[in-house]
């Protein structure tokens, strides 16, 4: 027993389970996780893929070490630590006229990756100049979806949604094939391929702050709080 106890306060071991959205599991964690096993061997990882309502389930009883999430709803029941930020772009399919209109708007997965949306300089666009786009949406009780209709109420008008799915990323792909637009985080353009223009958004929850969710607890294990310090030091 005196060894087990040595073990967990050198790393030595550990287990940590932990769930994602796909956007989370596929695009924000795998290169972090990867570093942390090489640096941490001995700890064991599992990783879980839900809906963010499965998933605070699964932490409220326990049966996660943690979880992500932007949803403020999801996180009064739980410890939090801050974990990264993302902002939300419009994505258009590339050979929609209107992208020849806002040409000056226009950003490059490119200009992405550099960050220049993130400049005050950026010049940032209304939903109402794509009033007479089509949209492909996320899916009713996801975080992205009720963001994008508090955006388009801001806007004045309730869009033409041609097409609603679970998942953000299976949105942003379909979106390159559909004469449609759809919303993406930007950390999901860096570096992209797709056939789309992407457009900086002048309004606030386009900015979204995610949060490590811990269930209530006496203790963290000292594997979780490693990976915890890890996350925030290395996103």
């Amino acid at each position: 027993m005196e060894q087990q106890i040595q073990d967990i306060k050198n790393l030595s071991s550990g287990h940590i389970c932990m769930g994602g959205s796909h956007y989370l599991n596929a695009y924000i964690l795998p290169e972090i996780l990867a570093q942390f096993s090489k640096k941490n061997s001995g700890i064991e990882l599992e990783l879980v893929e839900h809906s963010a309502a499965t998933l605070s389930a699964m932490l409220s009883a326990h049966e996660l070490d943690l979880t992500f999430s932007c949803n403020e709803e999801f996180m009064e029941d739980f410890e939090k630590y801050p974990a990264f930020t993302d902002y939300i772009l419009l994505a258009v399919q590339e050979d929609q006229e209107i992208n020849k209109a806002m040409e000056k708007f226009a950003l490059t997965p490119e200009d992405i990756s550099n960050g220049r949306h993130l400049l005050e300089t950026c010049p940032s666009v209304s939903l109402e100049q794509f009033r007479e786009m089509e949209y492909i949406l996320l899916s009713e009780g996801n975080n992205l979806h009720e963001r994008s209709m508090r955006m388009f109420h801001e806007a004045g008008y309730e869009p033409d949604v041609i097409m609603e799915n679970a998942q953000l990323v299976t949105a942003y792909h379909l979106t390159e094939h559909f004469p449609a637009a759809t919303f993406v985080s930007d950390r999901l353009v860096r570096n992209s391929q797709a056939r789309l223009k992407y457009y900086k958004l002048n309004y606030e929850c386009a900015e979204r702050e995610f949060y490590i969710l811990l269930p209530k607890q006496n203790y963290i294990p000292v594997a979780v709080k490693a990976f915890i310090d890890y996350f925030r030091e290395n996103i």
